[in-house]
């Protein structure tokens, strides 16, 4: 799966933009691409909330799980 990132100040937005070893149809996807999507959305946020907390408090302070 390819996925495409923008982000700016505010937030981060992911799109897959190529799925074709996902057992992709023409109208639908394999269930679990959304599965993993959600997953690199969330170790995305855990690594941008590290450096922005290092970068405001000088280390990285550990994430609530």
């Amino acid at each position: 799966m390819r996925v495409a990132i923008r982000y700016d100040d505010e937030m981060v937005l992911l799109r897959i933009v190529e799925s074709q070893n996902l057992g992709q149809t023409e109208d639908s996807i394999y269930v679990d691409a959304f599965t993993l999507l959600g997953d690199l959305d969330e170790r995305i946020r855990r690594s941008v909330i590290t450096v922005a907390q290092r970068n405001r408090y000088g280390q990285p302070i550990p994430a609530n799980r």
